[in-house]
């Protein structure tokens, strides 16, 4: 039986499947897990003690379960007794992507803290190595400052210069091949931290590459001596013959010189062995003269300047005068009708037959609010509540069980008129508008993890709904946009006070949430385990608007900020130009316990975040004809 050949996936594949696996894992949990994997991310080899520290230290909100939570997770892998490492790929996209209260103030909070339990452990008794402690040093000196880097820098290149190469594989002797693997890995996760010594990373992919048979390398890079701080790394004779004698060199790619050209430039990215070679063999063909004649539009206004045209070519030009015309589109109009819907209560009432016990009883009312419907295709549509504007108590009072300290302090803010999706957009309302000219950034018409068209669209960044915004106001001619926080909670609340619009609390029944938790003393529902369609429960608020709890969160236009004692008082968005700051997420999920489905609860994700929990609706301010 002979071997297959396991594909080897691209970067961009590698962080994709890390990005499923953190998404799984803080779906299965709670938004702040996240949080703590940022922070276990930054050492390279975990231990419960250690991880224990983080949490206490940084995280003191997080239940201690959490700790077992993460070591127990895919992200994470034991690698010795009480020793565990967090997956490659899952630690860089972390690190790349993390949010923004794991700031550089916050990494260099972890560093410090590192460092003292790393000299805890070499003063006391450790399950890990030197080699191992020695690395977990490196990874929080390497977020310090420049001088710890150069320190780093230093030790390592000291520690690939130490290494007596021999046989086949680099690192066959002093330290063996699988350390000098772990060493050459180790020092490429220092990529971004360490990108001012360029080469040393270059020469640790190269060591790395060296040890996997099935590579083929190019002379050039074998031979080259890598400068790195002053000092000289490379490859040993002995490497470089068992390389050739195994047949693993490729040569490097022969220059064409032609005689036409003066001046030879060489391309930034070089082409892989294969690709010189056969570029190499390629005979070109002579090269010829073309004739052309060409044109120049000139001000009719200006008189042209004469020249002497007897020995010009091609002949002289003559102005021509034309008119532009500019044509100009309004709006689309529109026009509101009226429609009718149901809306909900929860209260807690006599029921049975004698009425003799309580329970939470849902009634159901009649209501009708004002629309338009916007076409995007055949059979496909947009509709869009009008939302009168007014006053409203923005936050949640003390008194509400389970609130949080950044939902306050409670205060009064006036939201003008405007328009809301009765619904989040949808996958079919997605995919319509992702197949629409493209504004600044590609999209994905088939972004989601459950497949549905009546489904809400999710694994959709900030961004992405920024885009999907652009893009559906050039085609309908009207500003589409996020929705500001304030615009959001007025229209989430309706008029209510209480923690939900359907009143104090919240059941299964009515909305699309973990139902293994309860609030309120409310009673345990279903837990769907996905999203549901945007209609399935028939129910809206006073304000016509469905799913405003439960189902996926939604992104506001809203940059974070932890309270809201800076926060515009007018309806209007907190903005900030710096990209990759955290904004809002209001709603609640499929995923979460009713806690995080309250109209005043608030959450966030740096803008490039997409996870199956995350989706939006949109809003336009009152259209004019």
């Amino acid at each position: 039986m002979t071997g297959a050949v396991m594909p080897v996936l691209t970067r961009a594949q590698r962080e994709e499947r890390a990005q499923r696996r953190v998404e799984r894992f803080v779906a299965r949990f709670e938004p702040g897990y996240y949080e703590l994997v940022c922070h276990a991310a930054l050492p390279l080899v975990l231990t419960p003690e250690l991880v224990s520290y983080l949490r206490n230290e940084f995280l003191p909100g997080l239940p201690w379960m959490a700790e077992v939570d993460l070591l127990l997770s895919e992200l994470c892998s034991q690698v010795g007794y009480e020793l565990y490492v967090m997956d490659t790929d899952v630690r860089a996209y972390v690190l790349k992507t993390r949010s923004e209260t794991f700031d550089a103030v916050r990494m260099g909070e972890v560093a410090n803290l590192l460092i003292s339990y790393v000299r805890y452990l070499a003063n006391n008794r450790s399950q890990m190595s030197d080699h191992e402690l020695t690395s977990q040093q490196w990874a929080a000196m390497v977020y310090l400052g420049a001088a710890e880097r150069r320190q780093v820098v230093d030790e390592i290149v000291e520690q690939f210069q130490a290494c007596s190469v021999g046989g086949e594989q680099v690192g066959a002797g002093l330290l063996g091949a699988a350390e000098m693997a772990q060493l050459a890995e180790i020092t490429q996760s220092f990529g971004v931290q360490l990108a001012e010594y360029p080469e040393l990373i270059e020469y640790a992919e190269l060591v790395s590459d060296v040890q996997l048979r099935n590579i083929a390398l190019t002379a050039e890079r074998v031979e080259r001596v890598y400068e790195v701080g002053g000092q000289q790394l490379q490859l040993s004779d002995d490497v470089k013959q068992t390389l050739s004698a195994k047949g693993r060199l490729q040569s490097s790619p022969r220059r064409q010189a032609n005689s036409t050209l003066t001046n030879e430039t060489e391309t930034k990215a070089s082409p892989s062995p294969i690709q010189a070679e056969a570029l190499s063999d390629i005979e070109f063909p002579p090269l010829q003269v073309l004739e052309f004649a060409y044109g120049e539009l000139v001000d009719s206004d200006v008189e042209p300047v004469v020249q002497d045209t007897s020995n010009t070519f091609p002949p002289p030009l003559e102005p021509i005068s034309f008119k532009i015309a500019t044509i100009s589109l309004p709006q689309q109009p529109f026009s509101l009708e009226a429609f009718k819907f149901e809306t909900a209560t929860i209260e807690y009432k006599r029921a049975g037959l004698l009425r003799r016990r309580f329970q939470w009883v849902v009634t159901k009312r009649r209501a009708q609010a004002r629309r338009f419907v916007e076409p995007l295709g055949k059979d496909l549509s947009l509709e869009m509540v009008a939302i009168s504007g007014g006053h409203f108590l923005m936050g949640s009072p003390d008194s509400e069980p389970k609130r949080g300290s950044n939902e306050g302090p409670q205060h009064e803010v006036t939201v003008p008129d405007f328009f809301m999706g009765r619904y989040p957009v949808t996958q079919a309302q997605w995919q319509f508008v992702a197949n629409l000219p493209q504004v600044n950034r590609a999209l994905s018409p088939n972004p989601s993890r459950f497949n549905g068209s009546r489904l809400p669209v999710e694994r959709v960044s900030w961004d992405d709904a920024i885009e999907f915004c652009d893009r559906l106001s050039a085609h309908t001619d009207r500003q589409y946009r996020l929705p500001s926080e304030a615009e959001w909670e007025y229209a989430c609340r309706a008029g209510t006070r209480t923690p939900f619009h359907f009143g104090k609390t919240i059941t299964t029944e009515v909305a699309n949430y973990d139902g293994n938790y309860t609030y309120a003393d409310s009673p345990n529902g279903s837990y769907r385990g996905e999203t549901t369609p945007v209609d399935a429960f028939d129910i809206a608020n006073p304000f016509g608007l469905c799913d405003m709890h439960g189902n996926v969160f939604e992104w506001c236009a809203d940059y974070y900020y932890g309270s809201y004692e800076q926060i515009p008082t007018d309806g209007s968005a907190f903005v900030t130009d710096k990209k990759s700051a955290n904004h809002i997420l209001r709603g609640g999920s499929w995923g979460y316990d009713p806690r995080r489905c309250r109209s005043a609860y608030r959450y966030y994700f740096t803008p490039s975040n997409a996870f199956s929990f995350i989706g939006f609706r949109v809003s336009c301010s009152a259209p004019r004809t």
